[in-house]
């Protein structure tokens, strides 16, 4: 709790994963829109027996949107409350409900850090998107419910699954940074 270096440490873990949750949400949502643009899509090629793919699009997603959204004024907002730790005035000497704003903005960033995450694992088990199971044999109805907006695609599934895990270790770093900042402020108002 002493050390002025375990903030630092949280704070620059959570910028490395909230830039790395950006990247991610960015490329899935490339990878998304070239999947649209494939001549598959475009030209209405068969896949597989009487399936036009035609009309199929793959849609966008929400959380690759929220990824890029909240992750960049999350960036944005790490880098300032890093540098307010460590050059603004202690909490004994400026006011402490000015602290306490900033702990609740923490607060802000973590509800939305974990309904990103909600929506990514939701978009990795979504049967309308590219990372739906093959259904089993003799179920069709889910066959035509996830070809009713897009075909497989492997490369597009292992980047979703790895925005779901870049999400978790975020969202837990956001939880740290959280818990780290509330004992030294109850600490600093206590003593």
């Amino acid at each position: 709790m002493h050390n002025a270096f375990v903030p630092l440490l949280v704070r620059l873990t959570n910028i490395i994963f909230c830039a790395a949750a950006l990247a991610m949400g960015a490329y899935i949502w490339h990878g998304s829109h070239q999947l649209n643009r494939e001549p598959a899509y475009t030209t209405g090629t068969i896949i597989s027996t009487g399936t036009d793919t035609s009309s199929y699009i793959c849609k966008q997603q929400a959380s690759s949107y929220m990824a890029i959204i909240v992750d960049t004024v999350a960036v944005l907002y790490l880098f300032y409350i890093t540098k307010d730790e460590y050059f603004a005035p202690p909490i004994g000497i400026r006011a402490t409900h000015a602290k306490i704003r900033l702990l609740f903005l923490d607060l802000l960033f973590i509800v939305f850090s974990a309904a990103n995450l909600s929506l990514a694992f939701s978009t990795l088990t979504d049967q309308q998107w590219a990372c739906y199971d093959t259904p089993s044999a003799g179920n069709n109805n889910n066959l035509q419910a996830a070809l009713s907006t897009c075909i497989p695609d492997a490369g597009l599934c292992r980047q979703q699954k790895s925005l779901c895990a870049i999400l978790l270790v975020s969202t837990i770093a956001w939880l740290g940074t959280f818990t780290v900042s509330v004992l030294r402020v109850i600490e600093k108002i206590t003593a």
